[in-house]
């Protein structure tokens, strides 16, 4: 019998008290969680293991979420990303990201409940991708 794995969350935000507060709300969840302050360990972890949802923040000094999850996309598209942002009208460009690209934007500070239902939704939403990509049939 096939033991499955469960999903992975990755958080990426440069602010460590922010990750412990996420992991801490998100402790008890039939999800692992894991978290890193540094976009390119994430992006490496992403190369290694399967990712279902990434919550990463907006502005960052290496490399801002918008880039962040261009990049995540174009490693795996299946991601589903949430984007923390405490800066939700400063109408600063980002970049040309897909449509669809950000399942959600989140403002700081956030309310739990809506954190835990987006990671929710988004867990959910990549369930519903991945059985729909089990069905499609292989090409040859």
């Amino acid at each position: 019998m096939e033991t499955r794995q469960p999903a992975i969350v990755l958080i990426v935000d440069d602010e460590p008290n922010i990750l412990r507060s996420l992991r801490r709300l998100l402790k008890h969840e039939p999800f692992r969680t894991v978290a890193t302050t540094d976009p390119y360990e994430a992006l490496s972890c992403l190369r290694h293991e399967p990712v279902a949802v990434l919550i990463t923040d907006q502005r960052m000094p290496e490399l801002d979420g918008d880039h962040l999850i261009a990049r995540v996309k174009a490693l795996d598209e299946r991601v589903v990303c949430i984007r923390l942002t405490g800066y939700p009208d400063s109408g600063v460009p980002t970049p040309t990201l897909p449509p669809g690209a950000v399942f959600k934007t989140i403002a700081k500070p956030w309310n739990d409940g809506e954190i835990s239902t987006a990671v929710h939704e988004a867990l959910a939403h990549y369930e519903r991708a991945a059985a729909t990509a089990d069905q499609m049939p292989t090409q040859p």
